[in-house]
């Protein structure tokens, strides 16, 4: 699945907030009802009992945080990030 991360996920996203930064706010746009993204150098999607999924979080997205949480300026992009199809909207 391609996430997008756009200038407006950038400019509400939270520093150093795993369930508010900007990869978190893409990734949570495309999982079904009742699961959401945490991004702690890993990305990991919970459901509402707290099962969880991690995903290979690919380099160019752990680069992205390091920038994002240190206060660099960070520029939208996408990524491909292997989800289950059962998690997808």
């Amino acid at each position: 699945m391609i996430i997008q991360i756009t200038q407006d996920d950038i400019k509400q996203g939270t520093v150093d907030d795993c369930d508010r930064c900007p990869i978190a706010l893409a990734t949570n746009r495309v999982l079904i009802a009742g699961h959401h993204a945490k991004v702690m150098g890993s990305i990991s999607i919970y459901n509402y009992v707290y099962r969880r999924f991690t995903c290979k979080t690919p380099n160019s997205v752990k680069q992205f945080i390091r920038s994002f949480d240190d206060e660099y300026v960070v520029e939208p992009f996408e990524f491909d990030l292997e989800i289950p199809e059962k998690l997808l909207c």
